[in-house]
């Protein structure tokens, strides 16, 4: 779709995110609608110049976005809310500091009342603004999720930021859908070509202990996995010098990432739950869920959001929380994810310029709410020669490093697609790449989480007793201590050393060990 015509609004709304602040405006030239049946006419209700479907992985609601002239917002949308055909209609907003940062309302509000305001006082404020209550928020007191009705005389995001001013809210946060960032392009599916990663991190000789067992499940969450051709996910075996290693259909970049899970724990069960192109706080909360349901020890949490600033709502952050202290039969899932391939901080300020179209510019803020996560393992990128992947995001979040291919700094926006993150730089071995040849051959930290998340599962398939704390604990400290002493080409910084802490802001506690790991699960001490 092309860049929106219309200049945002000068009002700007808060849009709360936990206890994070997002500055918004609000678009004037597109807005979004849902329905129930795909037969509805939408441009006969509302003409518009393009129409977007929005997949949010909601059986029973389609979203779509319609471009309209400016002149004609106003019109659209009311036609669009007074139409019995539509459910309800929104103007879209967009982050204040990113012109690609799209922001769709959905009819959920999460609702936290101050400790004091009494049951009676909560049903006043529902009353007040004819919100509907779904169901109470587990994990937070005084706090409830509520539906707006035909009724309520405002969207969301203005609804929200009249509550923010009420004594008796502590927290008011819409659920918005989110776009999730796309990977066109697969990794490298020939077993021969993954071999450095399995030497780098000792594998072959953690498997003269253990390759897995099938009571130990690995739930991979991803928006692009190809479950109609890997149904059965474990298709084929392929044979490489230390033996068979099953062999998912490379079909799609999800999958391409789920192999790498299974390169490492061969004989583990591997669980595929695929997410839409847009998420929600209620979605994630049911493929959590369903991770949980089905026995998941390591989730990997294998999507990245298609924004810089991406705080986690509070219904998000509980999801994972309640993964990671009731999932696996109470002992506690390990939840994994790669650190980002922007070459930029999990959190800070970086002075952004030479971006195309001005995309960014001046100080920057870059947040990942996901990779910040404290019961979240956030997992670096390394090299072969021990060095920081170049495209490698970084910072005091991160736990761990693990191998992954060399690449530039990359990172894909809804309108501009996958984009080299200026300023340019040579590749991680010094020579000059080629921008279109680079993305082809991108490496992702996702992949050294991929990795990671197959370490722990070994790890619990010789002590299924530990609690996912106590793996996270056995993994970093068995963690090898790599150091790179070499600048930044982009950036200029050198964080390849470890605090006294043993932490570095490159490299975690140090790059995954599946040898040191395993021994140390099973009660004994490396050599």
């Amino acid at each position: 779709m092309a860049r929106p015509g219309g200049t945002p609004q000068q009002q700007g709304l808060i849009l709360q995110r936990g206890h994070t602040e997002l500055l918004l405006h609000q678009l004037e030239d597109r807005l979004l609608v849902a329905f129930r049946s795909s037969d509805v006419d939408l441009l006969d209700i509302v003409p518009g110049l393009m129409y977007r479907p929005l997949p949010s992985g909601q059986p029973d609601i389609l979203f779509e976005e319609i471009l309209v002239p400016p002149e004609d917002f106003a019109t659209s949308l009311r036609a669009a809310c007074q139409h019995p055909d539509i459910l309800f209609a929104y103007p879209v907003y967009q982050l204040a500091d990113s012109a690609e940062g799209f922001v769709y309302l959905t009819q959920q509000i999460t609702l936290q009342f101050a400790p004091e305001v009494s049951p009676a006082a909560q049903k006043a404020i529902g009353d007040r603004h004819h919100l509907k209550k779904i169901r109470p928020l587990l994990g937070a007191d005084q706090t409830f999720i509520y539906e707006l009705t035909a009724q309520t005389d405002c969207d969301p995001l203005w609804l929200t930021q009249i509550l923010q001013q009420d004594p008796a809210i502590a927290l008011a946060e819409p659920n918005v859908l989110l776009p999730l960032a796309v990977r066109e392009m697969s990794l490298a599916t020939n077993p021969q070509s993954r071999h450095w990663y399995l030497d780098a991190i000792q594998i072959p000789q953690a498997w003269q202990m253990t390759k897995g067992d099938r009571q130990t499940t690995i739930a991979v969450l991803a928006s692009d996995l190809d479950l109609e051709n890997s149904a059965e996910p474990i298709a084929e075996t392929s044979e490489t010098p230390y033996g068979a290693i099953p062999e998912i259909r490379p079909t799609t970049w999800g999958n391409t990432i789920a192999q790498l899970t299974i390169d490492v724990a061969p004989e583990c069960t591997l669980l595929l739950l695929q997410l839409p192109q847009y998420l929600d706080d209620a979605l994630l909360e049911k493929v959590i869920e369903a991770a949980i349901a089905q026995g998941a020890a390591v989730i990997l949490l294998a999507w990245q959001l298609a924004m810089i600033n991406g705080p986690l709502s509070l219904r998000q952050s509980l999801a994972l929380h309640r993964a990671a202290t009731q999932g696996n039969r109470g002992q506690g899932c390990l939840l994994v994810t790669g650190a980002g391939d922007a070459n930029r901080p999990l959190a800070g300020i970086i002075y952004e310029r030479h971006w195309p179209n001005q995309l960014f510019q001046g100080p920057t803020a870059w947040l990942d709410g996901k990779g910040n996560h404290p019961a979240v393992v956030t997992v670096s990128g390394c090299t072969e020669a021990n060095k920081k992947a170049s495209h490698s995001n970084w910072g005091e979040a991160v736990s761990l490093c693990g191998p992954t291919n060399p690449g530039t700094p990359t990172l894909w926006l809804p309108e501009q697609g996958m984009v080299a993150v200026p300023p340019e730089i040579s590749d991680d071995l010094g020579a000059e790449i080629d921008p279109v040849e680079a993305l082809n051959q991108q490496g992702s930290t996702l992949e050294a989480a991929a990795l990671v998340a197959g370490v722990a599962a070994l790890v619990w398939s010789v002590n299924p007793k530990l609690t996912g704390w106590a793996v996270r604990e056995i993994l970093q400290t068995t963690a090898e201590k790599i150091v790179d002493l070499s600048g930044d080409r982009q950036l200029q910084l050198t964080l390849g050393t470890y605090d006294a802490q043993g932490h570095s802001q490159w490299f975690g506690y140090g790059r995954v060990n599946a040898l040191a790991a395993v021994v140390l699960a099973q009660g004994n001490q490396p050599d």
